[in-house]
């Protein structure tokens, strides 16, 4: 569960590799300001539709919040590696 909805997302950034993560941070920030772009349309729009801009703002926070999800879990991962590599001495093995 995830900000009290299902989250297939939310599992799927758990599994990720860094580089996918990266990616996927990318992706969400695009996505929050291009809703936020659509939202400020809407309160331009006369009479102003307040229902979808509400369901707008849910969809910006959950986002948002994936985003964070996302950003905490390459944090996570690039310190972990930096771990390894010292008690590695840096060497990558194949």
């Amino acid at each position: 569960m995830f900000l009290g909805m299902p989250s297939p997302s939310l599992a799927r950034i758990q599994k990720m590799n860094m580089a996918d993560l990266a990616a996927r941070i990318e992706r969400l920030t695009n996505e929050v300001a291009n809703v936020e772009e659509k939202v400020k349309r809407l309160q331009q729009v006369d009479p102003r539709p307040d229902a979808k801009i509400t369901e707008l703002g849910a969809l910006i926070k959950r986002l948002a919040a994936l985003r964070n999800a996302a950003k905490d879990q390459l944090e996570m991962k690039v310190e972990r590696k930096r771990r390894w590599d010292e008690k590695h001495g840096g060497q990558n093995q194949s």
